[in-house]
C-alpha cells in the first residue's frame, strides 16, 4: 500500500498527474484544485496516495497535502460516494471551503460538483458534520460556532448572531462562516461589530 510518492513531475492534465519515481511513471488521478497548483514539469513533487481497488481496475488518487487525502477518505466513507465523486467534490471546493460547507450544512455548494445530487450532498453533511474538528475552521477557538458554545456563551452568541444576520442578508452559511472567521478577536466584540467587519470581506 502506498503512503506517498516522491519523484519528478513528468506530465499533468486537468484531472491527473504523472510522477516518475525509481524509473516508473505513476499515473495519478488528482483534483483540479491540485493540478492548478502543480509546479513546472521536471520539478520534484510529493503526492499523498490512496490506492482504489475495484473489480475493474486499480487506480491511484493523489493529493498535494496530507489533510486533503484524509478528507478524501472521509468522503468515500459515506455510502454511495465513490472515489471519482469525492475527487469531483474536491475539484470545485478547496479543503477549507468543503470543511466549512459541511459544518454550515451548505448542501448547495457540495451538490455543485459534477455527479453530486442534493440528497447525496445532504448525506455527506449528515455523516461527516460531527466528525469535523471545528479547530479546522476557528483554530484554537474551535468550540465556537453554530451549535457550539463557549464557556460563558457570549462569544458564541455574538458570532452566531452575526452568521445568522449575514444569512438573512442572502449570504450562504458557508460565505457567512468564512467571513466571520476572518474577523479577529470576536470574543471581545458585539454582534454589530462582528457583522460590520465581516461585511467588509463580502462586499
Amino acid at each position: 500500500m502506498f503512503s506517498y510518492i516522491r519523484g519528478t513531475l513528468a506530465d499533468s492534465g486537468l484531472s491527473y498527474m504523472v510522477i516518475e519515481a525509481g524509473g516508473v511513471g505513476y499515473f495519478i488521478n488528482a483534483s483540479e484544485s491540485d493540478t492548478r497548483r502543480l509546479p513546472e514539469k521536471g520539478s520534484e513533487i510529493k503526492a499523498y496516495i490512496y490506492m482504489n481497488i475495484s473489480e475493474r481496475d486499480i487506480a491511484l488518487f493523489g493529493f498535494l497535502e496530507e489533510r486533503e487525502l484524509e478528507l478524501f477518505k472521509m468522503l468515500i466513507s459515506v455510502n454511495s460516494v465513490g472515489a471519482k465523486m469525492a475527487l469531483s467534490i474536491l475539484s470545485i471546493l478547496s479543503y477549507d471551503d468543503l470543511i466549512t460547507a459541511i459544518v454550515s450544512q451548505d448542501a448547495k455548494s457540495i451538490s455543485a460538483a459534477n455527479g453530486v445530487g442534493k440528497k447525496t450532498a445532504e448525506k455527506i453533511i449528515f455523516d461527516l458534520r460531527d466528525k469535523i474538528d471545528l479547530k479546522e475552521i476557528y483554530g484554537e477557538e474551535g468550540n465556537i460556532g453554530i451549535g457550539h458554545e463557549s464557556e460563558d456563551g457570549t462569544a458564541t452568541d455574538s458570532r452566531n448572531d452575526a452568521i445568522l444576520a449575514l444569512a438573512a442578508l442572502g449570504y450562504s452559511n458557508s460565505e457567512a462562516m468564512k467571513a466571520v472567521k476572518k474577523v479577529k478577536n470576536t470574543e471581545e466584540k458585539s454582534t454589530d461589530e462582528i457583522l460590520k467587519e465581516a461585511l467588509k470581506y463580502l462586499l
